[in-house]
Formats: C-alpha cells, sequence, structure tokens
C-alpha cells in the first residue's frame, strides 16, 4: 500500500502540473490569423497566415479565399512555418471588398478534422465585416467507436496476460493462449479499423491519407499492433517468452496512442501522455485481470483459486488507486481546469465523461462487494464472486465504448467562443414555435450553394434565456426546386449555441427551413423560409405607381432585370441580358414568394421572349420578398432577391 499511495502521489503532483499548464484546444482550432477575422485592411494583403492550436498537415488540409461574389480567388499552395501557422500565397492583387476564408485542416497531433471561415474587407468599413464563426470539428462514427474499442480491449487484454496471467496467476488459466489469439486478432482488426476510419474522416485516398504526417502515428500503431498479435500467436506454443513480447509490444501500441490523442495536443505533451499511458495500463492490469480471473473460476470449480484471487484483488486496488487518480488528472485538464468542472454538462465531450464517471463509480462499487464479501467467500462459495464479476464485465465493455466515443469528441478546453456578430455573408433567420415557448435564430455562412456553416441559437420565446436541448435538425426542403430531395443537417453543441457543417443548400433558391429542438422525448418545431445569397450585386429603386425595379449584375456581365408591382394581382417581370445586352435565352426561371411570415409559395410562370419571363400572383397587402433563379441554356443559374410591398 505505501508504494500505492507513492505512486498515485507522483500521479497527483505531475496532474498539478498538468492542470495548472495553458489549457491548449483539443483538435486544430485556429487561434489567430492575418488578415485577422473581422479587420478592414488598407492595403491588400499577399498572403493568408493562420495559426492553430496544433500543427496542421499541410498536405491534408485545404483553404480557400472566396470574393463577395463567392468565386474563388487564386492562391498558392499552403505550406506550415513555425509548426503550427498556415501560410497561403495569394497569386493575384485583391480590389477593394469582402472577403472569405474558409479552411479545412486536419491535426497531425491527432488527426482530427476542423473546419471555420472568416470574413476581411479591403478598403470596406468595419461593420460590413465581421469575425470568425464557429468551427465545426470531425465526431465518432460507427467505424471509429467500434475500432477503437476493439483496438482498446485487445491491447489491454494482451497487457494482463502478461502482467496478470503469467506473473499473477503463474501461467493461468490454461484457456489464456486461446484468449491471447483472439485478443491480437480483435486488437488488430481495431487498429485497421481506426486507421480506415481516419482516412474516411478526412475524405483523401488511402494512399495520400498514408504518406501524410497525420497518417504517421496510426500508421506505426497498427505496426506495433500486428507485432503483439503475432507474438500472441506465438504464444500459444509453449514460449515463455512470447506472452510478454506479445504484452510489451501492446503496451507500445497504447503508448502510440496516447501519442495520438488528445494528450498530444496539450501545452505538457510528455506529461499528459505519459499520465494517459499510465491510465490505460493500470486499467488493463484492472479489467484484463478481471476476465482471467473470471475464467479460472470456471476452469476451478472444484478447487477455488483463493490464493490468485487475494493476490489479483490486492493488485486491482493498486491499479483502481492509479487508474481513478491518472482519469481524474486527464479529465480536469481537459474540460480546462478545475473552474470548468461545473460546466461538464454543457458539451457532448462533458456529457459523455459525465456517463463514463458514472459507469466507473458503478462498477467500483461492485469491486468494492467482491473485494469484502466475495474473495472472502470464495473457498466455500464461488459464485457471488463470479456473478458480480460478470456485471463488471458488462459495465467495463460499457466503458470501454465511452471511451471510444469520448476520444472523438474535442474536449472544450480552450475552445474558441463564436462571435457575436454575424459576417457579412451570413444570412440571418428568425422565427418561433406555434405553440410560441422558444425562439431560433439561424444564421448560414455564406448562405450559398454549399459548403455551408449553420448556427441555432435557441432562446425562450420573448426572451434572452438560452434553452437546453438534446439534439436540434435542420431540415431543408428546396421551393424552388421542389424535385430536390429534401436534406436534414444535425447540430453539435458549441457552448449556448448549435452548430453544423453542410454541403447544403445545394442550390441557389428559396428553402423551407424546420429547425426541430429534441429535448426529452419532446420534440418542437420551428418553422423558417432561407433565400440564399445571389453571387450579383443587386439595387433596387422605386418606379412611378408604386412598383419596385431591382437589376442583379454579375460578374460576367449578366444582369437581371426584375420589376414588380405594389397592386393585387401582382405582375412580376424578369428579363435576363447578357453581355452585350441582348436578352439571354434561358432554359427556365423560378419565381418565390416569400410573405414576412407564413409559407413561401412558387409562383406559375410564363415565357415572353427567349430571356422574359412573367408572373401574375394574388399577394396579400405586406411586405413580400420575392426571389428569381434564371438558368441559362448553357446551365449557369443566376440569382435576383428584391422586395416589394403590396397595398392594401
Amino acid at each position: 500500500m505505501r508504494r500505492v499511495r507513492g505512486a498515485v502521489g507522483a500521479l497527483v503532483v505531475l496532474g498539478t502540473m498538468l492542470v495548472g499548464a495553458p489549457a491548449a484546444q483539443a483538435h486544430a482550432d485556429l487561434l489567430s490569423s492575418n488578415p485577422a477575422g473581422g479587420s478592414t485592411l488598407a492595403t491588400a494583403p499577399t498572403e493568408l497566415r493562420l495559426t492553430y492550436s496544433e500543427a496542421p498537415d499541410p498536405s491534408l488540409s485545404a483553404v480557400e479565399l472566396l470574393n463577395s461574389g463567392a468565386s474563388p480567388v487564386p492562391t498558392g499552395t499552403p505550406q506550415v512555418v513555425d509548426r503550427t501557422t498556415l501560410v497561403v500565397p495569394i497569386t493575384d492583387p485583391l480590389p477593394k471588398g469582402t472577403y472569405t476564408v474558409t479552411w479545412r485542416v486536419v491535426s497531425v497531433d491527432d488527426g482530427h478534422v476542423t473546419a471555420d471561415a472568416f470574413a476581411f474587407g479591403v478598403g470596406t468599413p468595419p461593420g460590413d465585416v465581421a469575425a470568425p464563426t464557429a468551427s465545426t470539428t470531425s465526431g465518432p462514427t460507427p467505424l471509429a467507436v467500434a475500432s477503437k474499442a476493439a483496438l482498446y480491449a485487445g491491447l489491454m487484454l494482451l497487457v494482463a496476460i502478461a502482467v496478470v496471467a503469467i506473473g499473477l496467476f503463474h501461467d493461468a488459466p490454461s484457456a489464456r493462449r486461446r484468449l491471447g489469439v483472439v485478443a491480437g486478432i480483435v486488437a488488430l482488426l481495431g487498429a485497421v479499423g481506426f486507421l480506415v476510419a481516419q482516412q474516411e474522416a478526412i475524405g483523401v485516398p488511402f494512399e495520400t491519407y498514408l504518406r501524410s504526417s497525420a497518417a504517421r502515428t496510426t500508421v506505426w500503431l497498427v505496426v506495433a499492433t500486428t507485432i503483439a498479435a503475432v507474438c500472441a500467436g506465438i504464444a500459444t506454443r509453449t514460449v515463455r517468452w512470447a506472452p510478454w513480447a506479445a504484452g510489451g509490444a501492446a503496451a507500445v501500441a497504447l503508448g502510440l496512442r496516447a501519442h495520438g490523442g488528445h494528450a498530444a495536443a496539450t501545452a505538457t505533451p510528455l506529461l499528459a501522455e505519459a499520465i494517459q499511458w499510465i491510465h490505460m495500463l493500470a486499467g488493463a492490469c484492472w479489467a484484463g485481470g478481471l476476465l482471467l480471473l473470471v475464467l479460472l473460476l470456471r476452469e476451478r470449480r472444484e478447487d477455488p483459486p483463493a490464493a490468485e484471487a487475494r493476490r489479483y484483488s490486492n493488485m486491482a486496488l493498486s491499479a483502481i488507486a492509479i487508474v481513478v487518480a491518472s482519469g481524474v488528472i486527464r479529465a480536469v485538464a481537459e474540460l480546462g481546469g478545475l473552474g470548468a468542472v461545473r460546466d461538464t454538462l454543457q458539451t457532448s465531450y462533458g456529457r459523455t465523461l459525465a456517463i463514463k464517471v458514472a459507469v466507473v463509480l458503478a462498477v467500483l462499487g461492485l469491486g468494492a462487494y467482491n473485494r469484502m464479501r466475495g474473495v472472502r467467500r470464495l473457498e466455500t462459495d464461488a459464485r457471488p464472486l463470479r456473478r458480480v464479476a460478470a456485471v463488471e464485465l458488462v459495465a467495463i465493455a460499457g466503458i470501454l465504448l465511452l471511451t471510444a466515443t469520448l476520444t472523438s469528441f474535442a474536449p472544450p478546453a480552450g475552445t474558441t467562443p463564436a462571435s457575436a456578430a454575424p459576417p457579412a455573408n451570413t444570412v440571418v433567420i428568425t422565427g418561433s414555435d406555434f405553440a410560441t415557448t422558444i425562439d431560433v435564430t439561424v444564421t448560414v455562412t455564406p448562405a450559398q450553394p454549399g459548403p455551408n456553416l449553420f448556427r441555432a441559437d435557441i432562446r425562450a420565446y420573448g426572451s434572452d434565456q438560452a434553452v437546453g436541448a438534446d439534439a436540434v435538425t435542420i431540415r431543408l426542403q428546396s421551393v424552388t426546386r421542389p424535385e430536390l430531395p429534401a436534406s436534414t443537417v444535425a447540430l453539435r453543441p458549441d457552448g449556448d449555441g448549435w452548430v453544423a457543417q453542410a454541403l447544403d443548400p445545394s442550390v441557389e433558391g428559396t428553402y423551407r427551413l424546420s429547425a426541430q429542438v429534441r429535448t426529452g422525448a419532446s420534440v418542437t418545431e420551428v418553422p423558417l423560409t432561407l433565400i440564399t445569397r445571389s453571387a450579383g450585386t443587386i439595387t433596387t429603386a422605386p418606379a412611378p405607381g408604386g412598383d419596385t425595379i431591382a437589376l442583379a449584375t454579375f460578374d460576367d456581365g449578366v444582369r437581371l432585370q426584375a420589376t414588380s408591382s405594389a397592386a393585387s394581382p401582382t405582375q412580376v417581370h424578369v428579363t435576363a441580358f447578357a453581355a452585350d445586352s441582348s436578352e439571354l435565352p434561358l432554359r427556365e426561371l423560378v419565381i418565390v414568394a416569400s410573405p414576412t411570415t407564413g409559407e413561401p409559395e412558387r409562383l406559375a410562370v410564363e415565357r415572353f421572349t427567349i430571356g422574359h419571363f412573367a408572373a401574375t400572383a394574388a399577394l396579400g397587402p405586406g411586405t413580400w420578398t420575392l426571389d428569381a433563379v434564371a438558368t441559362a441554356r448553357d446551365g449557369r443559374t443566376f440569382q435576383c432577391t428584391w422586395q416589394t410591398v403590396v397595398a392594401g
């Protein structure tokens, strides 16, 4: 016990150093940029410099610069300087205007994907430019969770076979050889599955991923796991060194997993990785040893292994003390310090961690019962020990799944707060449910055919009080193109709001949005209307008789000219002109009218000439937003959006 207290005390001292260190952002979050988000520059920059919390892999990362029309601006190949700064040359001079930087990087440290966007202006007033939006990161997938759980289970069992079965039980139980083979296969399948899950999350060809720096640790993990599996196979023959070699290779693989996880992204990575590695090794001796004890109990029903059970119980007590101490240290550090523990349930990471802690506490209670009652009664009745241990093993399997899920979420330590002001290239829409219980505000950036960043803020109706929810999704159905299937965007928690990155909306035009907020078994729907931003410059002006004239001008010289009357029924005319001022032949034109409140409706249009369409609609009194999307014969699309007031 004195050695255990000394080990735990050393962990606490090291943990104090770790928790007291500056919080590092898990995943590659943007710390700063030049130009800065929301800044206005007098002269155009010649490069973009983006500094991240973790080292980005330039071969797997992408940075795109968009002008005010959402068209890409030519840039050079990204290069990394000072390990965490990505430099992207701007090859063409930037004229005056607003620019959006969208980036997607892969961390060399933990292999996770992060995406974000921000805007800056060249000669543009500061009020027209905003700071960065909330970032989105890769999260858990079924393959990633299953493969990591299998990897942990297999490697920890191989370590336990060496330490407990060989060292503590003196080559018992006899099933350890077959169990070692199974553990090696499971671990190897988990390692390969994890490699594939990482490649799928990054979304590049497998060969490209294998050549990248981000894959280096995972590849070595597969190599170490393969060696462990091979040694476990050799151990089926009477080779005394083979189980120890398998356990040693498994321990190395667990160390590589610690090196490629969240611990690598801390301010003191070596210290954090060492504590994480110790945590996994101690957990291997505790959990893996319990399975070996259960197998030994089954083999020796007539001669209960009381001495082995007592040795395991003493060893498990030491291992559990180390697991708890190291786990608390890592959890507090990843939550952002002791002061952030009270906010544990505010993030997906924190909620998963809380569930894991609850299950661990339940297992500790069962283990304490077994130590006080089951082990003592073993010589006369082994059934209580076997039954409780079986329940413990089921719970430990759940802990492994929770751990695999937890390592896929970004810890909240150092999380970048979302900007309060939306960028100029953001569309903001608000609405409330029919029962007027909540208000939902959705911002979409850049609000043009994907990719887009979605952010949803949920408040109590008529107040600024944030409303908690279990899940938030946004369903999009195009009114302009009703033949397209509806799509759903699942948002993740981000502070008081919810964020997601998606390829929706997929085409220009007007969309019916349904923000679905789930709390427990209750789902509240809030209907909204999203109109994508036109890639052109739109000007509107009043005309005699209360009519409205709108003109959308595009970079290639194409113009859409629209007029709408104030009378009811309302007359709407839209004409497309080519760069030479002749009518542009159109394949079709769609007009959608959206009231201030209520459902948007697609108007019936008729063609007058090759580029001139008109519609007559019985619009009610009030302000209407008219959205016209024209499709040229060569497939190009042009959008013009304007408002008109219909007289009562």
